[in-house]
């Protein structure tokens, strides 16, 4: 069996985007997150010069998408839901802020568990929210 070309997966990556419910977009949302935070923390174990611009840009990668997590937030919907969750992702802004500084794997890991936790929570309410 073949495997896809890169115009072939980024149709079908696409289409999945396009067609997938909020909460599924939400979830999509954290594996992105997750996966920037993967390869800033691999990349602290590098010992190349470029590991600094690499844990950089992924760190800040994993900010734009948080930001963007922030941006949907609806406060008229469940206000004290929405600040909740603007609380917890200003948090994860601020100790990734420090992980860029300090390049300290011990502080992605803590962020990308925190991610990685409500990443699941977010899947059983959109897997439950499709059952309906």
């Amino acid at each position: 069996m073949a495997l896809p070309s890169k115009k072939g997966m980024a149709n079908y990556q696409r289409v999945t985007r396009n067609t997938a419910s909020p909460g599924q977009r939400v979830v999509m949302l954290y594996d992105g997150i997750l996966k920037s935070l993967r390869t800033a923390r691999e990349a602290t174990q590098d010992d190349s010069p470029s590991r600094f611009e690499t844990i950089h840009n992924e760190l800040q990668h994993s900010e734009q998408i948080i930001r963007a997590l922030i941006s949907a937030l609806d406060f008229n919907a469940d206000s004290d839901l929405a600040q909740t969750l603007e609380d917890l992702y200003l948090y994860w802004i601020d100790r990734l802020s420090q992980a860029n500084v300090r390049k300290d794997p011990e502080i992605i890991e803590e962020v990308e568990g925190l991610v990685s936790d409500m990443r699941e929570t977010w899947q059983k309410a959109a897997s439950e929210a499709m059952k309906t």
